[in-house]
């Protein structure tokens, strides 16, 4: 097979001589240059391929030499901006609390005369959100936002510079709970927890009240499980006899709740049961006089009537005189019985 000639070379080819005298062409002659045309043609590919395989080889080069240079040497990323200056909350702009997830505890006036309850869910937030907070005085600029009333004018009189505590938190937590923080008195806390009863209260309303009471008392845990013993009501007692008792005063409440919860439930059962419908009672019987009582018999008459056993046997149960039934005298003595029929009767 010929290769197929380039439709664009076969007018450059020029008729030869004979072509010219004869006005026919070699083929031969036509097939050589037509072969010609084409190695020219692949030649200019092939330094057209080099080229191109040139140029890709300098980008080559080129991206491995950026690659290199960021692997040594990276960017430096942008540098954060520097926390602001904390601020007590007594300035006129406050700076903003920072945003976390954790609920904002309640405002402190300071009048409450217990702040135990506040610094521990401000210690709440510290903890869930330790990022937001990173020193010090970030945590007390937190403190000092959330206090008013007499709380806050000890803050404008404690903190006369605005940028500067001067003060570590756990100082400062000192400093707050001297001033705000209800004095304990130890006696008190354990006379009031050995007099506390439970007095039908739900038991978890009455934990709650012990649970206090205890921590402020300071007693070791079989004592405390023995004072919540003695405080619940007597049906609760029952039922924590009857099971084996928890080797802690948690476990021991925890179980008396769900007792006291079981009580409860069961009691408002009975309460919504409808009560049983009872047959009409059968009329009684009038009531009807009693007869009167035998008039006495009369004395028995010698020689015409005698009594009867039954008779003589009922004036004798009764004590009276056989012959006249009078109960003042026997028969002996009857004024009425003739003195010669002693023997009759």
């Amino acid at each position: 097979d010929f290769p197929k000639l380039d439709a664009r070379v076969l007018p450059c080819l020029k008729p030869n001589m004979t072509e010219k005298h004869s006005g026919q062409r070699d083929p031969a002659e036509t097939f050589g240059r037509a072969l010609i045309v084409q190695q020219d043609q692949i030649r200019g590919l092939e330094a057209a391929v080099m080229s191109m395989r040139g140029e890709l080889q300098g980008f080559a080069a080129q991206l491995n030499q950026l690659t290199g240079a960021l692997s040594v040497n990276p960017q430096p990323s942008a540098p954060a901006p520097p926390d602001p200056a904390p601020v007590p909350a007594s300035s006129v702009a406050p700076p903003p609390v920072p945003k976390n997830n954790s609920p904002c505890p309640e405002k402190f006036s300071g009048d409450s005369g217990d702040c135990g309850s506040f610094l521990f869910q401000c210690s709440l937030v510290f903890n869930h959100s330790s990022n937001l907070f990173p020193h010090d005085d970030s945590k007390i600029s937190y403190v000092l936002r959330l206090i008013t009333g007499r709380a806050l004018k000890w803050a404008k009189s404690r903190f006369s510079a605005y940028q500067h505590f001067d003060c570590s938190f756990p100082e400062f937590m000192n400093e707050f709970k001297m001033f705000f923080s209800a004095e304990s008195d130890v006696v008190q806390d354990s006379r009031r927890l050995l007099g506390i009863k439970q007095r039908g209260r739900r038991l978890s309303d009455f934990a709650v009240e012990f649970r206090t009471l205890a921590a402020a008392a300071g007693w070791e845990q079989r004592a405390l499980k023995t004072v919540f013993f003695q405080a619940v009501d007597e049906p609760l007692k029952d039922e924590l006899a009857r099971l084996e008792e928890p080797t802690t005063l948690n476990e021991l409440i925890s179980l008396a709740i769900r007792l006291d919860n079981r009580i409860r439930s069961r009691s408002r059962g009975r309460m919504e049961r409808p009560l049983p419908v009872r047959a009409p009672l059968p009329e009684r019987n009038p009531i009807r006089p009693s007869p009167s009582p035998p008039s006495p018999p009369e004395p028995m008459q010698l020689g015409r009537v005698r009594l009867s056993q039954t008779e003589r046997q009922q004036r004798m149960d009764a004590r009276l005189c056989i012959y006249c039934a009078s109960p003042d005298h026997y028969i002996a003595s009857c004024p009425e019985r003739p003195k010669d029929s002693a023997r009759r009767v």
